[in-house]
């Protein structure tokens, strides 16, 4: 079912699937396809599980210095705990929904214009319907992880976060590209 959604989405966006036909080891082989939206370079993985599904779409050229932002979880709570904080925009509702990490803090404060800020928590709001879900935005661009029942595992699923991710990375080239060239 996993491999047959993966096939068929690479057929219906016109991109590149490896294997091209993984056989026996279907169930556990890693599967991805690749291919471009609206320009930016996009890769689907299926992670070595028939369960577990990822969307990357890729910020070319990338941010010239490291960041990651994701959403608070418990991993946060655990890290806080051991003495790693995150960076602080003084937004305090955006900072309560958001983990901040870079080794630099003024230039993410610069890159995370309102418009951004608006862009990452409609984000975090479109991701959630469907599946446990996690994402991550960094200098190289976005990644969406999800873990699907059997029965949720379609084409139109594994194709869902396709435009969020483009979407984000179209925000972060557009709302932060004054803030980092």
């Amino acid at each position: 079912m996993a491999f047959e959604a993966m096939k068929n989405a690479a057929v219906r966006l016109g991109w590149t699937m490896t294997p091209a036909d993984p056989g026996v080891f279907d169930i556990d082989s890693m599967v991805n396809i690749y291919g471009e939206e609206r320009g930016v370079p996009v890769r689907l993985d299926r992670c070595a599980s028939m369960y577990s599904f990822s969307t990357s779409a890729f910020l070319r050229p990338a941010i010239p210095w490291n960041f990651l932002i994701t959403p608070e979880g418990v991993g946060s709570a655990v890290k806080h705990l051991l003495g790693f904080h995150d960076v602080e925009t003084g937004d305090v509702a955006f900072d309560k929904m958001f983990n901040l990490q870079t080794s630099e803090p003024e230039k993410l404060k610069r890159l995370l214009t309102p418009g951004l800020k608006q862009r990452l928590v409609k984000l975090f709001g479109d991701v959630s319907p469907v599946g446990p879900v996690t994402f991550g935005v960094s200098q190289a661009g976005v990644i969406i992880s999800r873990v699907y029942l059997t029965n949720m595992i379609t084409t139109e699923n594994v194709t869902r976060d396709i435009p969020l991710a483009v979407d984000m990375v179209e925000a972060l080239k557009s709302e932060g590209a004054a803030t980092y060239r």
